[in-house]
């Protein structure tokens, strides 16, 4: 009995790709009626994305919780959104069908390497929704499976997550 099979990721999630607002709309600091921006994966954490720019203009949302891939040198960096965010084209937010962003990632997370071979262009390495869609992941069949990996997966990350903000803060 096999537990895993293939699939392809537009099989079980959605792809967001990013769209940039005009540069006028940016700011460097929380404002009124503003939302964090980001344009690719310079801000990437551990985990979650440090956001240092916001915009006044929502172009693409990213809902809390999505998956954050970078689409632009350097491609296959991924976060998870921690707030709904505002990305620009050098980013697309991945978001599960049954909901299991968490699973989502560290499946994508598993397979960078297949992620970054994919990667092509002639000044800089990219991929687009259509590709993103093809990537091959393995996966459990049981939903259970899949909940388990997340849950045991995600309980580690974010204990390192804390140590390291306490590690910053000492």
């Amino acid at each position: 009995m096999n537990n895993f099979y293939s699939t392809k990721l537009s099989e079980i999630a959605e792809v967001f790709p990013g769209q940039s607002p005009n540069s006028e709309s940016f700011l460097d600091k929380r404002e009124t009626n503003s939302i964090p921006f980001l344009q690719g994966s310079n801000n990437f954490g551990n985990l979650y994305p440090q956001v240092r720019k916001f915009t006044s203009k929502i172009t693409r949302l990213s809902k809390q919780g999505d998956v954050l891939i970078s689409v632009r040198a350097p491609v296959g960096d991924i976060n998870i959104a921690n707030e709904d965010i505002c990305i620009g084209r050098g980013l697309a937010a991945i978001r599960a069908f049954d909901g299991n962003n968490k699973f989502l990632y560290y499946a994508l997370k598993y397979n960078i390497d297949n992620i970054t071979k994919v990667g092509s262009g002639t000044k800089f390495s990219g991929i687009d929704k259509d590709v993103i869609n093809e990537i091959q992941l393995i996966i459990p069949r049981e939903k259970k499976d899949r909940i388990k990996v997340a849950s045991l997966l995600f309980a580690l990350d974010s204990k390192i997550e804390i140590n390291n903000q306490i590690n910053t803060e000492l």
